[in-house]
This record gives C-alpha cells, structure tokens and sequence, in this order.
C-alpha cells in the first residue's frame, strides 16, 4: 500500500475514533434543573376541626443544576404554604409544608398550591389537598349562616383577592340542605373566565356538599379589580332569583416572577403626579392631558386606565409605547349635577414590572352655575 494510502487511511481512523471516544462531544448538554415529586396530592381524609392540619410534599432535583424554588402560592387564605428558600443540590431533596385551617370551615374541601421553580420541563406545578372537616358543632346557622331557600351556604361574596395571569385561584362554598325535601342544585349566568361544579348536584335532607369556583384570569381580558356574579339554581322557574347570587371579586395581576434584569424592562414616567382642575362651573367640561413616557429598553403597554367616577373619562392616542417615546393621555371632566370640592383618583396598569400600578388623585371644584 502507498505511502499515500495509508497516510488517508490512518488520517480516517483518527477521525472516527475523535467521534465514537465516550470522552469527546460535539454538542455538551446545557446545565438544568428538573423537580420531581413524590405525589401531588394529599388526601386528609376525615378530620376534626381543630385549628390547623398539617402535611408536606417531598421533592427531589432530578436535574444537574441547582434547583430553586421561587414561591409558591396558595389558591385560598386558609391554606398556608412553607418552601426551602436555599438552592437544592442536584439529586438532593427538598419538602414544602402545608397547613389548612379546619376551624369555622366543616365540610369537603379542595385546595391547590402552585409551585414555581427554575426546572426547565415543568417550572410551574400543582399540587392539591383534600379532605372532609368533621363539625365539633353541629348547629347548621353558625356553620352555614347565608340562606337560599332550603339551602344554607358558608358565604355568598367570595373575595379572591390577588389572581395573577397565568395561574388559576380555586376557592370554595360548602352547603347543607336544611329543607325536609332534596334540593337539585345547578348554576346559571357563570363568566366566562370561571368554572363552577357542585360535589354532589343533588342534595339529600341533612347532607352537605361543596361548591368550588376556579377563576382562569387570563381568560377575562382584564386587569385590576374586578367583581363578577352567577346564579346558584335551586328552582328551575327562578333560574335568576336575585336572592341566589353569589359576587366574586379578584385583582387581576400581571406576573413577573420570569422577568429578566431590571435594567432591561419597560419603565413607566408621567410627567404629573397629580391633578388639580381648579374651579369650574356646574355646565363645564374640563379637559386636560397627562403624558406617559417609556424610559425603559422595551415596549411599554398600557393595560387599563380607570377613574374612580364615570364623570372622568380617560383616552391615551397610544397603548404600546416604544423606548424613548410617549403616549397622550386625554383627561374630560364633566360635572353634571356633582357640585363641591370633589377627589378622585385616576389609576393606569402597566406592564412596568417595577411599578406596573399608578394612581393619580385628581381634584375639582364645582361651584353652581
């Protein structure tokens, strides 16, 4: 074999054992960090109510990275969430605890907590306790003081408070039938954004159940506060009794736990930080302007502006608003039958992950004409 040959042929193996030796890599997998739970569901079965139950959720780090835990929320106030705030290792393990509190809420329930993390494949998991709290009273007004008919409810107004987008709020309604007769239960006129169910629709005389309403914020298209209504249907010929509605309430907010550097976001500036029309008469409108400046690297986005009175109305020529530029925002007041030294406050909602609320107050004083 020529001199050539075998220089091409040695030249050839070098390659292939460069490609097959398990100590080279063309491509080195990016460091990560994964979770892993034993169970995502605790079942406490039937328990006294007796202050707080307590259980916990074990996970281990099942990536090559450090795996850190950013917060974890709970989808009511009665449920208590606790996390490591410390890095945990790859292939180390870590617990969340949980506490609900049983006192004042008898009956079946179901809570979710959310866990965010950095894991690459599944950064936002839910988990979910359920379980019956086992009354130490049985006098059905204290336990259910709200009435609708034969039904007895635990409340009728469900304050969800803060709902961030992107996540789902749960909460709950346990009920009894007092009636001596059963009592279908369904729902009626429920928002588009929530999802209504009944444990059992159908309510023997004596027996208990539980309503649960989970709220999907991003499906309302709106931001801020918010109240919404349905209809519990105890009489299919009343399917709208305005004895039988239930309000819910939420603050729709914008999350910004994945939010990079903070030097490099939009970042809202109002060349006012509040608003005085002065004197006007009773048959005026008064106009005026507020600019909104990005000072920030990325588009700045008006999401909502209000007035706390339907008497002020409020147009920007522009929502999105690029780095550097501005947005004019067109204040009318008119007065009506309003008469006196009045306050209101105007709000604005961005995606300005520093500040994404702003409140001005605005004031006027309206004389007779």
């Amino acid at each position: 074999m020529s001199e050539k040959k075998i220089n091409a042929c040695s030249g050839f193996l070098i390659s292939l054992l460069f490609v097959l030796s398990p100590g080279w890599s063309f491509a080195q997998t990016a460091p990560y960090a994964e979770i892993a739970f034993e169970k995502a569901i605790h079942d406490y079965g039937t328990i006294k109510e007796s202050g707080y139950a307590h259980c916990e959720f074990e996970f281990s780090n099942t990536g090559n990275a450090p795996l850190e835990i950013r917060r974890v929320t709970a989808s009511c106030g009665c449920t208590t969430p606790d996390y490591p705030k410390a890095p945990i290792a790859p292939g180390a393990k870590g617990i969340i605890k949980v506490a609900y509190n049983t006192t004042g809420r008898p009956g079946p329930f179901n809570k979710s907590i959310t866990v965010y993390s950095n894991a690459t494949a599944n950064p936002v998991i839910m988990l979910s306790i359920r379980g019956t709290v086992e009354s130490n009273n049985n006098d059905a007004e204290r336990l259910f003081p709200k009435t609708m008919g034969g039904l007895r409810l635990k409340r009728t107004i469900v304050p969800l408070g803060d709902v961030l987008i992107g996540s789902i709020k749960t909460e709950t309604i346990p009920v009894y039938n007092q009636s001596e007769a059963p009592i279908e239960l369904s729902f009626n006129k429920v928002p588009a954004h929530m999802r209504v169910m009944i444990s059992n629709s159908r309510l023997e005389h004596g027996n208990t159940g539980i309503i649960t309403i989970n709220y999907i914020p991003e499906e309302a298209r709106d931001y801020g506060h918010r109240q919404d209504f349905f209809y519990i249907v105890t009489d299919p010929g009343a399917k709208e009794n305005p004895a039988n509605i239930i309000i819910v309430s939420a603050n729709i907010k914008e999350d910004f736990s994945r939010t990079g550097p903070l030097d490099k976001v939009p970042r809202a500036s109002f060349n006012q930080t509040s608003i005085d029309l002065g004197k006007i008469s009773g048959t005026e409108k008064k106009a005026t302007e507020l600019v909104l400046k990005n000072l920030g690297e990325k588009p700045l986005i008006i999401r909502k502006a209000t007035a706390t009175c339907n008497c002020i109305e409020l147009k920007a020529d522009r929502k999105e608003i690029a780095p550097g530029k501005e947005s004019r925002v067109r204040i009318v007041f008119e007065a009506g039958k309003l008469i006196g030294n009045l306050h209101y406050t105007l709000e604005f909602i961005t995606n300005d992950p520093r500040q994404p609320v702003t409140k001005i107050p605005l004031t006027v004083n309206v004389i007779a004409k």
